[in-house]
């Protein structure tokens, strides 16, 4: 099985609520993987913020918002590495937050990014959006993206949508990785969108197989089929369904399939923006197949 292998979390901060709350799901994650977090805090250029003050209006004011910035940033590093052990890094970029952020994802080898998507606290709102979901469809790696809604750190219960297309299965062995290192359950959702026989018996067999290959990696899981066409209602509501605390969806879709040209943008975007539970993202450019094509057929 393809490990995620994670060994640095990058965490766009700009000291929101959900911010914070994806810092939390971070140290969390860095415990398990034993890997280490990169704070990035992005100034936007020509954005300021009166969340902290500046007592020297003299002063160039984008050099005392980075100094400020730095300044926070280290002192929330000190804190965690002195209250969890865990190494922290500290970064503070200008320029656009998307753009910035996956700059940085590229240049630091990230191997998880975790960011929150609302909120508002003194600083401008940070990555909601066009920004969230750039950020998503052009990170070099996975994303986990974290509503408010949520107050629970951890996994126990992730939903793997599966579509008919190539890529949707790509995202598989994150899942099962995920699954086993949180000692969670994976809820396969078959989503049939036709009834015809020539269309539900090679989908289920396909099913059929990412079974066996999650039993073959120990990781517990069911599978459930839903039928219709709103496959990102269905998703959503199948995840509330089962009070699940993860959803992990693919971002890129193969053009050449019809089934995958409707999950493509308007799926993945609706389910980035309307879950009330943290989505794991993941791009099928990075090439990442998961299961043997020999033995699966896939």
């Amino acid at each position: 099985m393809k490990s995620l292998n994670i060994q640095n979390i990058l965490i766009p901060i700009d000291f929101s609520e959900t911010s914070l709350l994806a810092l939390e799901h971070a140290v969390f994650m860095a415990k398990i993987y034993k890997a280490e977090i990169t704070l990035l805090h992005v100034i936007e250029t020509m954005i300021y913020t009166s969340a902290i003050t500046f007592p020297d209006a003299g002063h160039d004011l984008a050099s005392v918002i980075e100094t400020k910035a730095k300044e926070k940033l280290n002192e929330f590093a000190t804190n965690l590495q002195e209250k969890e052990g865990i190494k922290i890094n500290c970064l503070v970029e200008t320029g656009r937050i998307y753009k910035s952020i996956v700059e940085i994802a590229e240049t630091i080898k990230a191997d998880m990014i975790i960011m929150g998507t609302h909120g508002v606290s003194g600083f401008r709102e940070f990555v909601v959006g066009s920004n969230a979901f750039r950020v998503i469809t052009e990170s070099p790696c996975p994303t986990i993206s974290v509503q408010t809604h949520i107050t629970q750190v951890g996994f126990h219960s992730v939903v793997l949508p599966i579509d008919d297309s190539l890529a949707s299965r790509q995202k598989v062995s994150y899942a099962a990785d995920i699954a086993l290192k949180y000692n969670a359950k994976i809820h396969i959702a078959g989503l049939i969108t036709e009834e015809d026989d020539q269309f539900a018996k090679p989908f289920k067999m396909k099913i059929t197989q990412i079974e066996e290959y999650l039993a073959q990696h120990n990781v517990k899981f069911d599978t459930k089929y839903l039928h219709g066409t709103d496959l990102a209602g269905m998703s959503l509501d199948y995840a509330s369904e089962l009070k699940a605390d993860l959803i992990v969806i693919m971002t890129d879709q193969e053009p050449d399939y019809e089934f995958s040209r409707i999950m493509m943008g308007p799926y993945s975007q609706h389910i980035v923006n309307h879950s009330k539970i943290p989505v794991m993202s993941i791009n099928s450019t990075l090439n990442i197949i998961e299961v043997n094509a020999v033995q699966t057929g896939f």
